[in-house]
């Protein structure tokens, strides 16, 4: 008896910091997309998600979910408008990317060129053919 407990603390040693490794890389930003900011659009919830559930300056992957009733709209394409206002001494920004359809979702890389607070529209085509749009805001940080 006191033969296998010796052999089970070893074993829990020996493992113990791969099954940690493991958890850590699990937690970790892997690409798993977050909420970054829900919007009403009457009855509708559009879901926007990124990496971290934030923009940054540059390149970011965004992913839209509408839902309705509880359950995933499907959704054929879209399109997120975002601009920056005119400033002293800074021109007005726009970005904007077209969505595609990905299984239940409609996916798109936008680029910001600064952090700042962006102001525009998220505009989504269900497959039967209805748009649901909705003004938005974010904080790119």
């Amino acid at each position: 008896m006191l033969q296998l407990k010796r052999k089970s603390l070893l074993y829990a040693i020996y493992f113990s910091p791969i099954l940690f490794l493991v958890f850590l890389i699990g937690c970790g930003n892997n690409g798993n997309l977050e909420l970054l900011q829900g919007l009403r659009s009457g009855a509708d919830r559009i879901e926007i998600h990124t990496p971290g559930g934030t923009f940054n300056p540059g390149d970011n992957k965004v992913a839209v979910y509408v839902i309705r009733n509880g359950e995933f709209v499907e959704l054929d394409e879209g399109n997120l408008w975002l601009h920056m206002p005119e400033m002293p001494n800074m021109p007005r920004m726009d970005t904007d990317t077209d969505l595609t359809k990905n299984g239940d979702r409609l996916e798109g890389n936008i680029y910001f060129e600064m952090g700042g607070g962006w102001n525009g529209e998220i505009i989504v085509q269900t497959a039967r053919g209805q748009t649901i749009d909705a003004p938005i805001r974010v904080q790119v940080r």
